[in-house]
Parts: C-alpha cells; sequence; structure tokens
C-alpha cells in the first residue's frame, strides 16, 4: 500500500525559495530528503497593460503578523463592489467612473512597476501583486487595521 499526500504553496512575492520533500519508508524507519529551488518571477510589464474591471475589494484585519498565513488567510473585515474599469498603457491608467462610488478618485492615474519586485505603485503608494494569472490581477493595499485585496479581472 502507498500512502501519498499531496501538498502545494501559492507564493505571494517574486524571489527564490529553497524548498523540500521528504519522504518515510512504510514503518518510518528510513526516510530521504530532497531539496530544490523555486524561482518565483513577476508578470512582466506588458502583461499588465490592456483593460481590467475592479471586481471587489478586501479589508483584511492583520493586527498581529504570523508568518503562517498567507494574505488570503487573515480575518476578512468587509467586501464592497466598485464599478470602476481601468485601461492600463505605458505610464497612465485611465479609469472609468461608473457611479459615485469609486476607488481610484482621479480619472488618469500616472503608475510605475517594477517587475522584479513586482510592486506597481499610483500616487506614490505601493501595491504588490499577490497573485496574477492571465485573467486576475490581485494588488496588496494598506488599511490602518491591516491591509486591502484589490482584485481585478480581465475584461
Amino acid at each position: 500500500m502507498v500512502n501519498i499526500e499531496t501538498t502545494s504553496h501559492r507564493y505571494h512575492s517574486p524571489g527564490t525559495f529553497t524548498v523540500s520533500l521528504q519522504s518515510f519508508s512504510r514503518k518510518s524507519n528510513k526516510s530521504t530528503t530532497v531539496q530544490d529551488v523555486v524561482t518565483v518571477v513577476a508578470p512582466s510589464a506588458e502583461d499588465l497593460k490592456g483593460d481590467w474591471k475592479l471586481d471587489r475589494v478586501e479589508w483584511y484585519e492583520e493586527l498581529f503578523l504570523d508568518p503562517n498565513l498567507s494574505v488570503f488567510e487573515n480575518k476578512l473585515v468587509d467586501t464592497q463592489i466598485i464599478p470602476e474599469s481601468y485601461s492600463v498603457a505605458d505610464s497612465i491608467i485611465s479609469v472609468n467612473h461608473q457611479n459615485e462610488s469609486f476607488f481610484f478618485f482621479d480619472d488618469e492615474l500616472n503608475y510605475t512597476y517594477n517587475a522584479t519586485t513586482g510592486i506597481f505603485t499610483v500616487n506614490d503608494r505601493d501595491y504588490p501583486i499577490v497573485l496574477y494569472n492571465s485573467s486576475t490581477l490581485i494588488f496588496k493595499g494598506t488599511y490602518y487595521k491591516g491591509y486591502t485585496l484589490i482584485w481585478w479581472v480581465k475584461n
């Protein structure tokens, strides 16, 4: 009989990380450990360009830093749906406000993006990217009791 345990881990910032896998014999009297290196890269500046919609903003409480929790595991305080859409070009974000509620107040924002660190800077505020795939982009913002997660989805 073979007992296989599958585990996964998500990295929420770019960098090089050492990972290890330890296996045990059936009687647990022998073990083998294998180590390797995982390199996580931030999305490129080209990946960020295009049309995005603000899906939601979530506020998380983080009064004490627990390194064992991911950014998605702290206490969720509030979620808001804010109807905004964005067009991201080389150094400008054009904002389309669809009603009187908005996350970004301006209609046009200057930004910089550091593809090495994965940090998007808008109005002198840093928004590290914590998750990216071809249809979703999640930034981490500030909140006085913790942080916000800002969810963009591709239009």
